[in-house]
This record gives structure tokens, C-alpha cells and sequence, in this order.
């Protein structure tokens, strides 16, 4: 599983990407990479509240790609997001 390509949207066209296309935070302060458990199949990730001026909610999207643990290309999924693990260093 791979969470990827996450926005926060205001209501009315305005987006602000978080997550990108290989599953990696693109703003710590906001919303950090998620954090995957394997043998529940299940992501989770600690966002801090925000909200843009003008606007009461805010909208959360996310594309999430799943495969088949039987798949040899299944791995090829999470392959970079774990090199991204090894290289970053936290706030």
C-alpha cells in the first residue's frame, strides 16, 4: 500500500499539495510522510490542524495504490519511499 499525491483543498479551487507522487511529505510543519505497518496494511501520520485564512474546513485527498503481496512488483511500490526513510532527517 502507498499513500500518495495528497492535497489539502479549501472548498473553493484552491490546493495545496502535501504528499507527492512517491509518498513523501512535502511539508513537515503540516502533514509528515506516513508511517506504514505491513502486516496490518494499515498507513497513519500525525498532521498539525490548519486552515486557510478565508475559509472555515478544509479538504483532505489522497490516492492510496495497493498490490498484491504476491506480486514481485509490489515491492517496487514501497522501495522509495524507504530510501526517502534513510535519507531524511526530522523537525
Amino acid at each position: 500500500m502507498l499513500i500518495h499525491s495528497c492535497y489539502i483543498e479549501d472548498g473553493a479551487g484552491q490546493r495545496y499539495q502535501v504528499i507527492d507522487e512517491d509518498g513523501c511529505s512535502l511539508d513537515h510543519y503540516i502533514l509528515r510522510t506516513p508511517k506504514y505497518d505491513p502486516d496490518r496494511l494499515t498507513a497513519t501520520v500525525d498532521a498539525f490542524m490548519m486552515k486557510f485564512p478565508d475559509r472555515s474546513s478544509v479538504d483532505f485527498q489522497c490516492a492510496i495504490q495497493v498490490c498484491s503481496k504476491l506480486d514481485q512488483n509490489c515491492t517496487a511500490i514501497t522501495m522509495n519511499l524507504a530510501r526517502y526513510w534513510l535519507t531524511q532527517q526530522f523537525f
